[in-house]
This record gives structure tokens, C-alpha cells and sequence, in this order.
């Protein structure tokens, strides 16, 4: 995926894993694979749900915000412009 063109050419892999047991808040990891990414290593103590990586695709596809997404903060905060 990452020798594709089309990903070289602005595509964004967002990998991540929720082995949530579903009891209270718990952190779900996500790794963020971009030639747009701010820097190598970047993190961020702000904290995201699922719903922000929903708005995040709906943003970056122009799609309208569906459910939480339309409250949530997005994950742009990683990407540059």
C-alpha cells in the first residue's frame, strides 16, 4: 500500500485496534501513515473517539457528518495542509 502512487501522491493510512473490554474510558491506539504528516513521532495528549476518526474521513472526502461526527474534533491536527 505505501508503494501505490496514489498514496504517494496524498493518501493517509490510519491503522488501529480497539481491544476494549467495554468497561469505562480505555485508550485505543492509532497510527497515523501520511506523506502529509506534521513530523516523524508526532503525538497528541488531545484526546479523540471513533466518532473523531469518522469525521476525519468525511472531512478529507468532503462527505457530510454523520451521528457523533458531527461534534467531534477531527484528527487534521496531524496532517499538514
Amino acid at each position: 500500500m505505501l508503494a501505490n502512487p496514489t498514496f504517494h501522491a496524498g493518501g493517509d493510512l490510519f491503522i488501529t485496534w480497539d481491544e476494549s473490554s467495554g468497561a469505562g474510558e480505555e485508550t485505543v491506539p492509532m497510527i497515523i501513515v501520511s506523506p502529509k504528516i506534521k513530523r516523524p513521532g508526532y503525538t497528541s495528549t488531545h484526546p479523540y473517539n471513533h466518532a473523531s476518526y469518522l469525521a476525519t474521513v468525511e472531512d478529507i472526502f468532503g462527505l457530510p457528518r454523520l451521528g457523533k461526527a458531527q461534534a467531534a474534533d477531527t484528527l487534521l491536527e496531524f496532517l499538514t495542509p
